[in-house]
């Protein structure tokens, strides 16, 4: 584990070094989480960033739906979560494509994913889980705006 001031970068696995990116963002005081996943970090939001998302495919089916307001939570290389007023209806066997718009460093993303995992924090407020179709380029592309923002944010 690296701390400094009251950030704290934790390493998983014993003897394990961080990636450059981990040591990136530490350097830059960025709000780092590690999880039992396949990506190395996921940045989160605070306060959230303005999106939009919209499905677009349930179960093969193509449909055609107007975007909806969404709260971006925090993001990965791999996946992001988002807050929402919306309810997306689905059942635990439904595979549910979105479309999530959203800016970053005045770069605008529209990105497609599945819906991993959907949690109902309130009448009003759902949390989604999504797993993004990114291919290299884009998890490249992702990396590097969430260093510039992790600089301009904690300068």
């Amino acid at each position: 584990m690296l701390t400094s001031g009251l950030v704290q970068l934790t390493i998983s696995g014993e003897g394990q070094k961080p990636s450059l990116i981990e040591v990136l963002l530490y350097r830059e005081g960025a709000m780092l989480m590690r999880y039992k996943r396949e990506e190395a970090f996921r940045y989160a939001f605070d306060p959230p960033l303005e999106a939009y998302f919209s499905i677009i495919e349930v179960n093969g089916q193509t449909i055609d739906v107007p975007e909806g307001p969404a709260r971006l939570l925090d993001l990965s290389t791999h996946g992001l979560k988002f807050s929402s007023d919306l309810d997306i209806p689905m059942s635990e066997n439904d595979t549910i494509s979105v479309s999530v718009r959203f800016s970053i460093n005045e770069s605008e993303y529209k990105i497609n994913g599945e819906v991993a995992w959907r949690k109902q924090e309130s009448k009003r407020c759902f949390f989604y889980g999504i797993h993004l179709f990114a291919d290299e380029r884009l998890q490249q592309a992702l990396t590097q705006e969430l260093i510039v923002f992790s600089r301009s944010v904690n300068s």
